[in-house]
């Protein structure tokens, strides 16, 4: 098709009075509307994508933030086994004397410690719990403990009501 008759085209298609055709002053109401209309229909998907998303890398934050938190309880635990000097320097770090302390210790309604140079703050979007349970005696030896430490988010409650666990690390103590 050549230019020539594209331009015989529209010209003719102009003339017709009707809704959705171009004329020589721009384009109509209804035409503006189905555009935007199309345009938004388009773009929804990409929104809800992107906010998809950000909830996914939220949630990742938070379940590091708490994996990270307990590792380092269980990284103290694992110094007071082995009779390490340390530069921890807590209240109960100081009171507990061996591993056997930490059984059922609970940071709920306290939050976590988070030393600093000047004073100790605390982080009460999160809390952990340290059970110590027998091991498996025929597979480990006897005395050998599992001391599991949790981390659970404060401010998220599953359908039973309980905090939702975010990590849970699990150490085999030999004696």
């Amino acid at each position: 098709m050549s230019i020539l008759h594209k331009r015989n085209l529209i010209n003719n298609l102009s003339k017709v009075k009707g809704l959705f055709f171009l004329d020589k002053n721009g384009f109509s109401l209804v035409e503006i509307v189905i555009a935007i209309a199309i345009l938004s229909l388009a773009v929804f998907p990409f929104v809800e994508t992107v906010n998809s998303n950000m909830a996914l890398v939220i949630e990742a934050k938070k379940k590091y933030q708490a994996l990270y938190y307990a590792k380092e309880l269980l990284e103290e635990i694992k110094q007071k086994k082995r009779g390490e000097n340390t530069t921890i320097d807590t209240q109960r770090y100081n009171e507990m004397d061996n591993i056997e302390d930490y059984d059922n210790y609970n940071e709920k309604g306290e939050g976590i410690i988070i030393l600093s140079e000047d004073n100790e703050n605390f982080d009460k979007n999160y809390y952990r719990v340290v059970n110590i349970e027998n091991a498996d005696l025929e597979k480990y030896g006897e005395g050998s403990r599992v001391v599991n430490v949790s981390c659970f988010d404060s401010n998220s409650i599953d359908a039973a009501g309980n905090n939702i666990k975010l990590a849970s690390i699990d150490y085999i103590y030999r004696r």
